[in-house]
């Protein structure tokens, strides 16, 4: 069952990486259609200025040249995101010919932890950060898929050697009857007389009777046509010393190497779950940026573009401004996907997803969260 449990929860990864990858490709997708539709509401700009004679043809055709930059980068784009769509159709057994409607995803989404107010504080604040990560790898160290295999492996393991080493001293004890019931026998006389001596005269003809007195409180009576027998077998194991020895010996190595496996993997999913705390805190900072970077890039370029078209600025200031509006809108889809994939790898790597959690065991995972927090620093 864990073995099942840890190739389901790889699969939910492996499909979750694919349908926010989907996700980001369609949103880049979207901004260069935007930005295309600007850079050709430039483009009529600059014909008509130039019509008027207050601009050269060369702003024109530098504005067609940005036109066609961006429809072959939309083209790549566009052909990326269906090569993922294929993809994630093919992990969900949806036809290829069918079409697919998915929701965007924000920092709004109840379903994820890592979209609520409480967990992205502790995220902001380095203490409890920290406290956050030692309680998410003992978490996890407890949820693990493949720390429970190893578990029972060597609980199994453990139960083989003490047994095996108690069969040196317990005896082995065991049960056995018969019971035979003959339907038919053909009745078959001898011709010859056969005439037995008599007994010895030493022999008092008392013994038999007194024996017979004494058996005839415990007598059974059985048919003629039925035999039975039952009995009890016991041995030790006295002359197997060596060889029981040598399997002790054994055992004690492989379950020694089990739990040495064992270790590492427990080592492994502390590193991972540390890992990937660093690396979540670390694009949800990337995230909160380049909100401000956009924020920033898109008052710019309206200021820009007011000026350019009055003929205030030149067509560089413009194209610079678009430029980095452009690439702060990139990075700011790249970061919000980015942040989302990296709590799937955490959750992956805690054991535990939480869109398979109900509401109230979310909730009840987040006051967990919030209350083991809340313990330490108020007591230091």
């Amino acid at each position: 069952m864990s073995e099942l449990e840890a190739f389901k929860q790889s699969t939910i990864l492996e499909g979750s990486k694919l349908f926010l990858n989907y996700l980001r490709a369609r949103k880049i997708f979207n901004i260069l259609l935007e930005n295309l539709k600007l850079v050709r509401v430039n483009l009529e700009i600059a014909q008509n200025r130039q019509s008027i004679g207050a601009a050269g043809p060369e702003e024109s055709l530098r504005w067609e040249a940005e036109v066609a930059g961006l429809r072959k980068a939309v083209m790549d784009v566009q052909s990326q995101m269906n090569q993922v769509e294929l993809a994630l159709k093919q992990m969900l057994n949806i036809p290829m010919i069918f079409l697919i409607n998915v929701k965007d995803i924000s920092l709004e989404n109840e379903t994820q932890l890592i979209s609520d107010k409480k967990f992205q504080r502790l995220l902001e604040d380095p203490l409890s950060f920290d406290l956050l990560t030692e309680f998410i790898v003992n978490y996890g160290l407890q949820k693990s898929a493949d720390v429970r295999i190893l578990k029972a492996i060597v609980e199994a393991k453990e139960r083989n050697l003490t047994s095996m080493r108690l069969s040196r001293f317990l005896p082995t004890i065991a049960a056995f009857g018969t019971l035979t019931k003959t339907f038919y026998k053909s009745k078959i006389e001898s011709p010859f007389t056969i005439n037995f001596p008599d007994p010895p005269s030493t022999m008092s003809p008392d013994i038999p009777l007194y024996i017979g007195q004494i058996f005839s409180g415990f007598s059974i009576p059985i048919p003629n046509d039925v035999d039975w027998n039952i009995g009890i077998n016991m041995s030790l194991n006295l002359f197997n010393g060596l060889g029981t020895s040598a399997q002790v010996e054994q055992l004690d190595i492989e379950l020694n190497q089990i739990k040495i496996q064992q270790k590492s993997i427990e080592d492994k999913i502390v590193l991972g779950i540390r890992s990937e705390m660093e690396n979540l805190k670390a694009k949800y900072f990337g995230l909160m940026q380049s909100q401000i970077q956009v924020d920033a890039a898109n008052k710019t370029l309206k200021i820009v573009s007011d000026s350019y078209s009055r003929g205030a600025l030149p067509i560089l200031f413009l194209i610079d401004a678009q430029s980095a509006a452009l690439i702060a809108q990139q990075i700011s889809a790249n970061s919000l996907y980015d942040l989302f994939i990296s709590y799937m790898q955490l959750q992956r790597a805690i054991g535990q997803y939480d869109v398979l959690l109900t509401s109230e065991e979310r909730e009840l995972y987040l006051n967990d969260i919030i209350n083991s927090v809340s313990k330490i620093t108020q007591r230091d």
